[in-house]
């Protein structure tokens, strides 16, 4: 039997990466002056070659060895990466790339799944877009059986998260135990990056929570939107659900940070870039904060993450953490204090990580994520917005009574060998979804 982990989140490979910090073309970068040009008469994997000795980060501990000898650029790339480390650096092809970080377009069923720790396997999200949303698939509910087959002993996982034409049923459970059957095609689905959004009376304070799925491109539109409702409504507090964002653009990244920050902060730095050596003298920079017509001038913020929150999610929670009150609740993030410059070579993307991020304390050290304030398990039960979930709820706990609640009591994993086998598999697969 294969183990549904391995590729049980893949799709977030096609729809979010993962990624800290997107410079399509140096997207995002203050400097000027761009990468140096690619000839289009080079080799891509002379090219590959040349950024890793050149721009890379950890150009020192990249090998010398025949380039020509690989198949496929992404081969040589993982041959050259500094694996102690790096995690993250890819080559993609242009018009994936493109479709999923700026049009949010993905092809699949609509939703995605996860084993809860008592072997149940949950909905984690659905896509407004999708037929399963409008089904009636959300959040927390269980997904019982995969074409007659129980979830546990589906093998077919892989077909399930890939790209190909496939017509599945399944037997799903509500919040009210009632079972339905539900048959779904895959289909060319608009990805939405605002998951829900609220607000709510917390003892008497005026509580903003957004649930936000990543930094790409086409959530620019919704993030505004989220905010101007904050904004116009008053909140007094933000509670920011950062789960399963896996990051994206720095340019969004820095609106998310100008419209939460203080005032005080505006004109300070918000991080800084760090290259290596040999290209820092031309490109290490640092970015301020700056006023946002939307900013909530918020004197602390709550975030909900986990081990997949990555990338931006981690830089804005690191730029911020100078100058507010920060909470994390949940589990600590992935831990990606770096980010990466795209250089196009034909219909290629090469994304080698080429800078250390650091926030105004020089702090950027944490490959290990950034841990939480108080941990709870991750609510793979609850729909978004329902106050018990433990994650949720924890925050309204410290907004009513500041502090967390040390009484709840929260089940994070179950004995079976499945499941830690399931575990042990997802968060391997997690290093994939982080390229």
């Amino acid at each position: 039997m294969k183990n549904p982990g391995i590729k049980l989140l893949r799709s977030f490979v096609y729809t979010a990466f993962l990624l800290v910090l997107i410079f399509t073309s140096f997207t995002g970068c203050e400097k000027k002056d761009k990468p140096n040009p690619i000839s289009s008469e080079d080799s891509i994997y002379v090219v590959i070659d040349e950024l890793m000795n050149s721009w890379y980060l950890w150009y020192q501990e990249v090998p010398s060895l025949d380039i020509f000898q690989f198949s496929e650029p992404s081969d040589l790339l993982e041959a050259l990466v500094y694996k102690p480390i790096d995690k993250w650096s890819f080559v993609e092809d242009k018009e994936v790339l493109e479709a999923i970080f700026q049009e949010g377009e993905t092809f699949g069923f609509g939703f995605m799944i996860r084993f809860d720790p008592k072997n149940k396997l949950r909905i984690l999200y659905v896509y407004e877009n999708s037929e399963a949303h409008e089904l009636g698939l959300r959040k927390g509910y269980i997904v019982q059986s995969i074409n007659g087959i129980p979830s546990l002993l589906f093998e077919d996982y892989d077909e399930f998260l890939d790209d190909s034409p496939a017509t599945y049923t399944f037997e799903i459970i509500d919040f009210d135990d009632v079972l339905h059957e539900i048959t779904l095609s895959k289909s060319a689905i608009q990805q939405n990056g605002v998951f829900y959004k609220n607000i709510f009376n917390v003892s008497g304070h005026q509580t903003g929570y957004l649930v936000y799925d990543s930094f790409l491109g086409y959530t620019d539109d919704e993030l505004n939107e989220a905010f101007s409702y904050f904004k116009d409504n008053s909140i007094t507090e933000l509670i920011v659900d950062l789960r399963y964002n896996g990051g994206g653009y720095i340019s969004l990244a820095e609106q998310f940070a100008n419209m939460t920050a203080p005032l005080t902060a505006i004109g300070h730095p918000m991080f800084s870039r760090v290259h290596n050596d040999i290209v820092g003298p031309s490109y290490d920079s640092t970015t301020n904060f700056a006023l946002h017509d939307l900013n909530l001038n918020l004197d602390r913020i709550f975030f909900l993450t986990t081990q997949f929150s990555a990338s931006a999610s981690e830089l804005v929670i690191n730029s911020l953490e100078p100058y507010m009150d920060v909470y994390l609740i949940g589990t600590p993030t992935h831990g990606k204090p770096v980010g990466m410059y795209g250089w196009l070579f034909h219909d290629w993307y090469i994304y080698p990580v080429t800078t250390q991020l650091e926030n105004a304390d020089g702090y950027g050290d944490f490959y290990n994520g950034l841990p939480v304030d108080y941990t709870t398990s991750e609510g793979l039960d609850k729909d978004w917005g329902d106050e018990t979930d433990p994650c949720l709820g924890q925050a309204f706990h410290y907004i009513s009574f500041g502090d967390f609640d040390s009484k709840a009591a929260y089940d994070f994993k179950t004995t079976s060998p499945v499941n830690r086998s399931l575990e042990h598999e997802l968060d391997k697969n997690y290093l994939i979804m982080n390229r």
